[in-house]
């Protein structure tokens, strides 16, 4: 039977209401007030959010353990969740709090780690992280940041000496508190480290402390390593990858090549700038990432040293009929391609930019499926084109684009089918993405005073014929390349 609500229990809970109150009343009345603030006060609103937030993550854990502590070992009838009508505390948190259920298993996991419990006998059990679950109740530490810590410590106490445990936390918090710790009216140097670089910080520690060392946890790394992928009922393939953290780590360094900021080293006219003003590369980071892994893998394969398969390197060979590429460059949607190997189809713009470069054979096919010439499987620009090439562009051409001039493609911006010539005055270096997307006619190429420029198509452009060519009445058909 439930306890009867004592005065002291009313007005703990008169407490919260008002608490409740006032975080309501302060939000209405936020928007009216942030116009107003000057820098200083601004940066204390959000200061002051923060407190609200790590304040109520400590709530949420008591919370959490006090659900844990009424369900867990008691006979069913004694236990609180079941009879509020939820399995178990985890189901009720995720109900009641409205949050995930990893939000709730993570709440319950830090209230076990920082928070003392009552064993068998009936005695009280230290906590396994008390400096941890003390920064958290006092509201200096996010739940995020405790998470953190005890992703990388873990079995910590169990392994370790207790001395060096207690020195990794205070280090540890005191790196995520930085100069929260402090009075607000002080100019500290430290800023509270985010939960990612906590986390690399905490595992740091671990290491140091781990009496086995890192060998053996590296070995049962090893073993979990693995890559799979497998295509969608929509045909998207879909992939998992986990790997060591030395793996990763080349991972990691080949992204940031082609996603970070890159410099091309070349003096450009004003209707240059102009144009790359316009910023036509509008890509998420995870979308740049999967279209650089298919570069990296694309041109790791014509590599001299890779498996062959039957004597040559591994080809993907798209098959288009001669009347879908007309249709297309026509302007007669609904145009397709067919993947040889997967049967998948995709849009006649691939197939034409495939067609452009040759990296990626495509087999044109007549009316009667026959082939009628096959796309070359080796590069259309020569090494010293390319060369050239790259020392003119310095990589992708597109407005925004980061890819460096190994995983680019040479673009025929006359068609090669249509008499333009494979030299250095038709040609320009494209990433993949961009390079489709000339073909797919979202991009054009025009010319600027100073050579070619990629731009989005705004203007009505007329077509040529071949493969979707789009050429702005104020283009020319070919001029040379400044």
């Amino acid at each position: 039977m439930a306890q009867q609500p004592t005065g002291h229990t009313s007005d703990a809970l008169r407490s919260l209401d008002i608490a409740l109150d006032a975080i309501a009343a302060a939000a209405g009345t936020l928007d009216a007030l942030l116009p107003h603030l000057d820098d200083g006060q601004r940066r204390d609103v959000v200061a002051r959010v923060g407190d609200i937030g790590r304040g109520g993550d400590a709530l949420k854990v008591r919370v959490a353990d006090d659900l844990a502590k009424r369900h867990d070992g008691l006979p069913k009838d004694e236990r609180f969740p079941l009879c509020c009508g939820y399995k178990d505390p985890l189901e009720m948190l995720a109900a009641e709090l409205g949050a995930s259920r990893r939000t709730a298993r993570q709440l319950l996991r830090v209230a076990s780690a920082t928070r003392a419990s009552i064993g068998i006998t009936g005695a009280t059990v230290p906590a396994r992280f008390p400096i941890l679950g003390g920064a958290l109740e006092t509201g200096a530490i996010s739940l995020e940041a405790v998470g953190a810590v005890l992703d990388a410590l873990g079995d910590a106490p169990d392994r370790a000496h207790a001395d060096d445990v207690a020195a990794a936390e205070e280090a540890l918090v005191a790196s995520a508190v930085g100069d929260r710790g402090t009075h607000r009216d002080d100019t500290g140097t430290d800023a509270p480290m985010p939960p990612e670089l906590l986390a690399r910080l905490a595992r740091m520690w671990r290491d140091a402390m781990d009496p086995d060392g890192a060998e053996p946890r590296y070995e049962r790394q090893l073993a979990e390593r693995g890559f799979s992928f497998g295509t969608r009922p929509d045909g998207m393939v879909q992939g998992r990858l986990i790997c060591t953290p030395d793996q990763g780590a080349v991972l990691a360094a080949a992204f940031d090549a082609f996603t970070g900021p890159r410099t091309k080293p070349r003096f450009q006219s004003d209707d240059e700038r102009a144009a790359a003003a316009l910023e036509v590369d509008d890509r998420s980071r995870p979308q740049q990432m999967v279209d650089a892994l298919i570069a990296m893998v694309g041109r790791s394969v014509e590599q001299r040293d890779v498996p062959r398969v039957g004597g040559e390197a591994p080809v993907v060979v798209v098959h288009v009929a001669k009347q879908s590429l007309e249709a297309a460059a026509a302007g007669i949607p609904g145009c397709t391609a067919t993947v040889e190997r997967t049967g998948d189809c995709i849009p006649v713009h691939l197939a034409a930019a495939m067609l452009c470069d040759g990296r990626i054979q495509s087999a044109v096919t007549g009316a009667d499926g026959l082939p009628l010439h096959l796309g070359r499987a080796d590069r259309l620009f020569s090494r010293a084109q390319r060369r050239a090439l790259a020392i003119r562009d310095g990589g992708c051409r597109a407005p925004g684009c980061t890819f460096p001039v190994g995983w680019t493609e040479a673009h025929h911006i006359v068609p090669w089918d249509e008499g333009g010539p494979t030299d250095l005055d038709n040609g320009i270096l494209l990433c993949s993405h961009h390079h489709h997307e000339v073909h797919r006619g979202t991009l054009e190429v025009q010319w600027a005073s100073g050579g070619w420029v990629v731009v989005p198509r705004t203007r009505r452009a007329r077509r040529i014929r071949g493969f979707g060519r789009r050429i702005t009445d104020a283009s020319p058909q070919l001029q040379p390349t400044a």
